[in-house]
């Protein structure tokens, strides 16, 4: 998984604001720059738990993170990966971490204090109206989730995935980001299912799979 190209810390903090934010000035800059720390994480550390107070948001510079959730069963649910120039989360309204984080592969972040991120926006009406934005933005993620765990078979699931993804990398063949025991987690399938989908698809010509390789034929 390739990295956004960053020479250092300064770097990451004017992309993080203009992420952030959806707008630059020095002055958030410098703020954000004295509440945050550039960090380096190994493969499968975990960068916050579900139910923790929420201390940070994360900016992820290189590698491949994974947000999860954990239902009251103990089964883990796969909400969304974070790729390079993303941010691990919106909110800073709440006060515990709704989903846990953690490193699929070697990481750099950009980890910036909640609280540096609150005064900024508490102190701006326009900057709390698109923090505000972004937490509907969230919401519809999740909803969309919803529907198509609860709508969908797990072909449609993969299709949309792989599209998106396709549409990401902006050609029909790729790599995917993660193995196939992972990507059936995010679709809510098991990898036996997942594997007998794959192959019929294959059957049709609608794709080929190898290993992670992926080309796409529709």
């Amino acid at each position: 998984m390739t990295g956004v190209k960053i020479s250092g810390k300064k770097d990451a903090v004017d992309d993080f604001v203009k992420l952030r934010f959806r707008k630059y000035s020095k002055s958030l800059a410098d703020a954000v720059m004295g509440g945050s720390s550039l960090v380096r994480c190994g493969r499968q550390e975990v960068l916050f738990a579900q139910g923790e107070p929420s201390a940070h948001c994360c900016y992820l510079v290189s590698g491949l993170v994974r947000l999860n959730r954990v239902r009251e069963d103990g089964k883990e649910i796969t909400i969304k990966y974070i790729f390079p120039g993303e941010l691990t989360d919106s909110a800073v309204v709440v006060t515990k971490s709704l989903f846990g984080a953690m490193t699929l592969e070697r990481s750099e972040l950009l980890v910036v204090e909640r609280e540096c991120i609150k005064r900024l926006i508490m102190a701006d009406s326009e900057l709390l109206e698109t923090q505000l934005q972004r937490c509907a933005t969230d919401m519809i993620h999740l909803v969309g989730l919803i529907e198509s765990h609860a709508l969908n078979g797990t072909r449609e699931r993969l299709c949309a995935y792989l599209e998106q993804y396709a549409g990401r990398e902006h050609r029909k063949n790729f790599r995917l980001p993660v193995p196939r025991c992972e990507l059936a987690v995010l679709l809510g399938s098991t990898p036996e299912n997942l594997s007998r989908v794959i192959k019929q698809m294959t059957k049709e010509g609608c794709l080929t799979i190898k290993g992670r390789e992926v080309q796409l034929f529709y």
